[in-house]
């Protein structure tokens, strides 16, 4: 390659170590980017399920009222739209939304009865394993576990912190 008048004759391209610059200069913004994309998502999942938690306790408040039988024996009582009303949308009988795998538990015989619905994080990606749990209360806790049957409080849901 030589210079002349300025401009370079017989340009050739990039050479490797060009190459092998832009490369890593090129995988250092992708290490940096993509945790900080994998927390905000994870972020958004969690106050997703915070939300969603809060409208089935509203539902659910919302069954026991109306149906004077208690609180629903399952998540399913609470989408079927054939007994005239639908407490929520249809995707709750999967039991998975947002990132999380959701587990129903009710004590109807209990007084006062009680429920809970745990949802854990199943996404591979996530950076801590928190679990949240609402319950007849109304509250949303997180990192917390279902009570042991039995427990003096008789909430369904122990531990953790609540959060807002």
């Amino acid at each position: 390659m030589q210079r002349v008048g300025g401009t370079f004759k017989n340009w050739a391209g990039f050479e490797r170590v060009e190459l092998l610059v832009a490369f890593c200069i090129a995988a250092t913004l992708f290490f940096l980017v993509v945790p900080a994309f994998i927390r905000g998502r994870t972020a958004v999942q969690e106050e997703k399920m915070k939300a969603a938690l809060r409208l089935f306790h509203s539902a659910n408040e919302a069954y026991r009222i109306t149906s004077n039988h208690g609180y629903a024996a399952s998540v399913g009582a609470l989408t079927d739209a054939s007994k005239g009303r639908r407490y929520l949308e249809p995707w709750w009988g999967t039991l998975a939304q947002y990132g999380y795998r959701l587990a129903y538990k009710t004590d109807r015989t209990a007084i006062p009865a009680h429920f809970s619905l745990v949802a854990e994080r199943k996404t591979a990606f996530a950076t801590d394993s928190a679990t949240l749990c609402v319950d007849e209360r109304g509250l949303v806790f997180r990192d917390s576990h279902p009570a042991r049957a039995g427990a003096e409080s008789g909430a369904a849901c122990s531990g953790g912190i609540v959060v807002v």
